[in-house]
């Protein structure tokens, strides 16, 4: 995965992930969550910013999506893949899309997979300084087939576990960032 990081904020703004469906099954052991020391620490999240904060460390690259490599899915757990997630959000309609995210990198044997968070213009901050986001939203294309289907979550206690109430547009979640995702791929249907 890569990793597009806020260092104003401690936290990452997008990951991409290239997904193959052969990788996202096995059995290798998770790990728990450790400052990113390839960031500034003035950039930089470290565990106690978490600390009775009421909030998850939230993967934006779920371990789970490295299960074919220990040296990968050991690499998820760098806070700089990590941000402040409610909990019922994160353990509910997150889990939920990160499954259906795998299985739909299974089915069509490989995909594009762009998460981000989005915070507001003066965001809460925990900790240190780690901000946290108001939406987080799911990005998966199939390159080959040129669909694709995005989800927008809001990061709040209100998250029902329905995942049709996220889905959306990538020209939806291209309005509220201002990022053009993909400019020179023209996705045409829903996965």
């Amino acid at each position: 995965y890569l990793v597009q990081h806020y260092d104003a904020c401690k936290a990452p703004l997008i990951v991409l992930e290239y997904l193959k469906g052969k990788n996202v099954s096995g059995n290798e052991p998770r790990d728990v969550f450790k400052a990113d020391k390839d960031l500034p620490i003035t950039a930089r999240a470290v565990t106690n910013d978490y600390h009775s904060s009421g909030y998850d460390m939230g993967h934006l690259a779920p371990a789970a999506d490295f299960h074919a490599s220990k040296s990968q899915m050991l690499d998820s757990f760098m806070l700089s893949n990590a941000s402040p997630q409610v909990p019922r959000m994160n353990r509910g309609i997150w889990k939920l899309i990160e499954i259906r995210t795998r299985a739909l990198a299974a089915k069509q044997k490989e995909v594009y997979v762009i998460t981000g968070v989005i915070y507001e213009d003066r965001p809460k901050k925990i900790g240190s300084g780690v901000c946290v986001g108001t939406h987080y939203y799911k990005i998966v294309v199939d390159k080959n087939t040129q669909k694709s289907i995005a989800y927008l979550v809001p990061n709040d206690m209100g998250v029902i576990p329905d995942i049709s109430e996220y889905e959306t547009t990538i020209a939806a979640i291209e309005k509220l960032t201002k990022i053009n995702f993909l400019p020179d791929l023209p996705v045409t249907s829903t996965l």
